[in-house]
């Protein structure tokens, strides 16, 4: 029977032996496993963070140029109508020269200095709408016609 005992203190010792190693035997491993599961679990959430903040200002960014294209959408109508006024302003100032010529109006010697200086205030404005620096800019009121 001593035999028996002996036999079976050396198969329990044999078997926890096994476990411990099995389990133990690549504790390194498991340790930087661990140490690397921790790391990226950190990284995760850094990276869920800046996510969550770039969401919102893409939000924001988004709302934005939504605003502006309105805005050019609007600045784009009054240009328009700005460009009409002045053709418009442009064909009057011709026909009042006309007119003045075929009338012989001489009766005001100032006329024609006073429609020269309502011409020269909107091409003024009109240079100041489309400056000719050497920039492209939008096409001539005398390139298009508005009606």
């Amino acid at each position: 029977m001593i035999w028996f005992l002996l036999l079976w203190c050396i198969a329990w010792w044999a078997l926890w032996y096994g476990i411990a190693f099995a389990r133990f035997g690549d504790a390194k491993i498991i340790a930087e496993l661990r140490e690397q599961y921790k790391q990226l679990i950190h990284e995760h959430d850094a990276l869920m963070h800046e996510l969550s903040e770039y969401k919102e200002q893409n939000r924001i960014v988004k709302y934005k140029a939504q605003q502006l294209l309105q805005q050019n959408e609007d600045y784009a109508k009054i240009v328009s109508q700005l460009s009409r006024y002045h053709y418009h302003l442009q064909q009057a100032s011709e026909k009042v020269k006309e007119l003045n010529v075929i009338l012989g109006v001489d009766d005001d010697p100032d006329l024609d200095r006073k429609i020269d200086a309502i011409e020269r205030r909107t091409l003024h404005v009109w240079e100041w709408l489309w400056p000719t620096n050497g920039e492209q800019t939008l096409s001539s009121p005398q390139e298009k016609k508005f009606f």
